[in-house]
């Protein structure tokens, strides 16, 4: 499993350069980087017509944005290797702006580069992948097969008015006590969620194609902090018959 050994500091007058001249990456036209208020609660992120929007976001946050892998695991704070000690104390307001004020989203294979720009820019990043044996999970279909449900509409999901419920959103996992309530749902989302609960890569072996409807009980256990050993196997108790049989095995896998 790739790994992102970085190192960074926040002293902009003391700028560090590479000795070996890099290629130069799209930036922001116009960005804003703060430290957030004191007291602050919850978080915000937001990136529509062209502008990206972060607030009391920790350092460590902005490096799982900048540099998630579209390898269906999603990136997950233990692939973070070094960093100053407070990257997961410090919090940070960010607004910024591109030269494209393009509506809807900005996708992610142009945010990321100028994302790293900033990063590189105003916190002085300096980083590198290496590979690593990590244990995984593996998701497959348990042995009396899917029991998951398509959901009926599996046309494309576009934008949703601000005015339209979370609840009545296609694409959206929700969560209500202690079940997690998906509503036309790619496994590929499922398991990109699963990752980030359980603090391990889940790897999608279960072959399905589509958008399913499913409702999943769930409490997982107290998530350890940043860069501590993840806990061991967790189970997913499906609530009824619109669920998936499913498995979660932990295997080690070297991914780059």
């Amino acid at each position: 499993m790739g790994k992102l050994v970085l190192f960074c500091v926040l002293l902009a007058a003391l700028p560090l350069f590479s000795e070996t001249p890099q290629e130069a990456k799209p930036s922001f036209e116009v960005a804003s980087v703060k430290r957030s208020a004191p007291g602050g609660r919850g978080q915000r992120l937001t990136s529509s017509g062209g502008r990206f929007s972060a607030g009391n976001m920790p350092l460590r946050q902005l490096l799982v944005i900048a540099f998630n892998r579209n390898d269906g695991t999603g990136f997950l704070n233990n692939r973070i290797i070094g960093g100053p000690s407070w990257i997961d104390s410090e919090t940070f307001d960010i607004e910024a702006k591109t030269e494209e004020a393009s509506a809807g989203l900005i996708p992610r294979e142009k945010l990321q580069p100028i994302l790293q720009s900033l990063l590189e820019n105003r916190f002085q990043l300096k980083s590198h992948w290496e590979k690593r044996d990590t244990p995984v999970y593996l998701l497959t279909v348990g042995k009396s097969g899917s029991k998951l449900k398509l959901s009926d509409d599996q046309s494309p999901i576009g934008e949703y008015p601000t005015n339209v419920p979370i609840e009545q959103r296609r694409g959206m996992m929700m969560r209500a006590k202690d079940s997690w309530i998906g509503n036309a749902v790619r496994v590929s989302a499922l398991v990109s969620f699963l990752s980030g609960q359980t603090g391990r890569p889940v790897l999608d072996k279960t072959g399905l194609e589509g958008m399913f409807d499913f409702k999943m009980h769930w409490v997982p256990p107290p998530r350890p902090a940043p860069g501590a050993p993840s806990p061991g196997p967790q189970r997913f108790r499906p609530s009824d018959k619109r669920s998936r049989d499913t498995r979660n095995r932990p295997r080690d896998s070297p991914r780059p």
